[in-house]
């Protein structure tokens, strides 16, 4: 396909070579082997070849060729994006316009107010005229794809945090294909994102009425659920440790900010017991425990260093810390 394209565009086009191509999967191969690839993307080698497994790995590579088409074309030509997947770094150039979105040559501070209000009602129109239209609604192929169309635009308001055009954005790509998971699970992702986990279960849980099969969906319930509980026995210990409680309340709020995703609450409450004098030396190991669960290697590093000088010879301080340096690649 990409020799096709350079026979009929590549004239007027700046579009990656063969060695522009391998040079994208060799920078991807490394940022994987550095750890600057998120948790999924993997690389296999067998018999001398690498290879890249699963979906998520070829849309990293995808999402350097496409920035350098873009970097090397956008001072004379337009860039739109029908998206598939997320490409992480379109988000900041991004803009909707009409059914899908204009890569703008500058990331935006922010989207334009009148651009967020054309959207908004130009889906109003859209997707009204849709529904009133017999033949879209026996046509499943056609209310995937204009929902799929939606939900995409719903993502770019939730990279802004604009949660208030986000939900109006997903509500609308339901009501055009109701059974699609990826409407119904940002929608419920964009609750979570404020807190709203009620509202966050109500409409995984309606969603199961309509796709009783799907397991998937089921354990997302589940988490959920599971999530509010947290959420709730989150606020319970801070109350208690603003009016003084011990360090056992103080480990399991630690926790419950790792499981929540919290990290900067994480970071303020570890680094507050690990400059108290006075904390035990086996908190301090606890500390290190929750924090290499939770990736936080910095403070793992500090917690177990800290051990350290109280016991230079403890040989299992000595053995995490070094876990810690190799996760952190030091």
């Amino acid at each position: 396909y990409m020799a096709v394209m350079r026979d009929l565009y590549g004239d007027r086009i700046w579009i990656p070579s063969v060695d522009d191509s391998n040079n994208a999967f060799r920078k991807y191969v490394d940022d994987v082997r550095a750890g600057r690839i998120p948790p999924g993307a993997e690389v296999v080698e067998k018999d001398g070849r690498v290879s890249v497994q699963g979906v998520q790995g070829v849309m990293l590579i995808n999402g350097i060729l496409s920035k350098d088409i873009f970097a090397k074309n956008k001072h004379k030509h337009s860039f739109y994006v029908e998206e598939s997947y997320v490409i992480p770094w379109m988000y900041p150039y991004l803009s909707p316009h009409g059914l899908i979105m204009k890569i703008n040559k500058d990331p935006l501070p922010n989207i334009p107010a009148e651009i967020v209000a054309n959207d908004h009602d130009f889906w109003e129109w859209y997707t009204n005229r849709l529904k009133n239209n017999p033949k879209f609604k026996r046509d499943v192929v056609a209310r995937k794809t204009f929902s799929k169309l939606r939900s995409a635009i719903g993502g770019l308001y939730i990279f802004r945090r604009n949660y208030t055009e986000a939900e109006h954005a997903f509500k609308q790509a339901i009501a055009l294909y109701d059974l699609s998971p990826e409407a119904n699970f940002r929608l419920a992702d964009a609750y979570v994102q404020q807190r709203k986990f009620d509202d966050a279960i109500a409409q995984i849980e309606e969603f199961l009425k309509k796709d009783e099969g799907n397991e998937k969906v089921r354990t997302y319930c589940n988490q959920l659920i599971s999530t509010r509980e947290k959420d709730l026995r989150r606020a319970e210990l801070e109350d208690q440790l603003s009016k003084g409680a011990d360090l056992t309340v103080a480990a399991e709020l630690l926790g419950l900010y790792r499981d929540l995703g919290q990290a900067s609450k994480f970071q303020n409450l570890a680094n507050r017991i690990l400059g108290d004098k006075r904390v035990p030396t086996d908190f301090l190991r606890k500390v290190g425990e929750i924090s290499m669960k939770g990736r936080q290697w910095n403070l793992a590093q500090r917690a177990y260093q800290l051990m350290l000088e109280r016991a230079p010879n403890d040989f299992s301080a000595w053995i995490e810390l070094a876990a810690a340096q190799l996760a952190s690649r030091k």
